[in-house]
């Protein structure tokens, strides 16, 4: 098992290796002035090293394994999650929409006993009309079908001239 291990730990080191020389690699082609002509984000620019923060790493891996767990809500237990993470779970969603019937659910009232990650489906409707609105008052829509139409036609006329060309 000792060997798997370090054979493990040393493809995870190579990733490290190949994630660092692409970065780096990135930096020095900006450097150089090798980029493209087009203006580029940097990866760099929002990396930083914190293997040395356990604590921060052992929080995001925690947070990861939890998420993962939701593919599984039908299997979970209360037991596996206080083992798993020493946390008590007192219901998931599922649970939650068992508990509760059609009657006296109220999508208002819900989103506002929330956390507000979510709006109401009637307020994220109005919300789109006005965005579609909006869009519209700054788009001339008419104007650009009718511009695609004419240079649809432009071409047509073209490939129509070439073609006639090719058969004299």
């Amino acid at each position: 098992t000792s060997s798997s291990s370090t054979t493990s730990t040393t493809s995870w080191e190579d990733l490290a290796r190949m994630a660092v020389s692409a970065v780096t690699d990135e930096a020095q082609e900006e450097e150089e002035g090798l980029a493209s002509a087009k203006p580029t984000v940097s990866v760099k620019s929002f990396l930083r090293d914190v293997s040395d923060e356990t604590k921060l790493l052992r929080n995001f891996r925690m947070m990861s394994s939890m998420s993962e767990m939701s593919y599984y809500v039908n299997e979970l237990t209360v037991d596996d999650v206080r083992k798993r993470y020493g946390l008590d779970l007192y219901a998931t969603s599922k649970d939650y929409k068992l508990s509760i019937s059609d009657k006296e659910f109220d999508e208002v009232a819900m989103f506002d006993s929330g956390d507000g990650m979510t709006v109401p489906f009637q307020f994220g409707q109005e919300r789109m009309r006005d965005m579609q609105q909006e869009m519209e008052k700054h788009l001339d829509l008419e104007e650009m079908v009718a511009e695609s139409l004419e240079r649809q036609q432009e071409l047509e006329r073209s490939l129509a001239g070439e073609e006639e060309e090719e058969e004299e």
